[in-house]
């Protein structure tokens, strides 16, 4: 089995709401759909943190079904989504303002 990569990172930002800013899916080596991720705000240096899809139980009781083992797996899916995620801002601010130039920082 060859090492994992990410193939390809899908963002969706919504309208902000207690700190979720966007949903995204990622592919990894061509063979692995993870969807439903979200992505939410966190206090510096991080900015933003991912949470994995779960489901609660009747009893409240929450079981996330998927999710990263690893530390390293866990940082590079990170970063794919919050460097696509800046993207998708630059993109969607200078739709918004046509005379703003350069890029803008996702963290702002």
């Amino acid at each position: 089995m060859q090492s994992l990569s990410i193939t390809e990172v899908e963002v969706a930002p919504i309208r902000p709401r207690d700190g979720l800013l966007a949903f995204c899916s990622v592919l990894l080596g061509e063979q692995l759909f993870i969807g439903g991720i979200a992505v939410h705000s966190a206090p510096p240096p991080r900015h933003y943190r991912l949470t994995y899809p779960a489901r609660t139980l009747p009893t409240g009781q929450q079981i996330r079904f998927v999710y990263p083992i690893t530390r390293a797996l866990g940082d590079m899916i990170e970063q794919a989504v919050i460097q696509k995620y800046g993207g998708v801002l630059n993109l969607l601010l200078t739709n918004e303002n046509p005379s703003r130039s350069g890029p803008v920082s996702p963290a702002t």
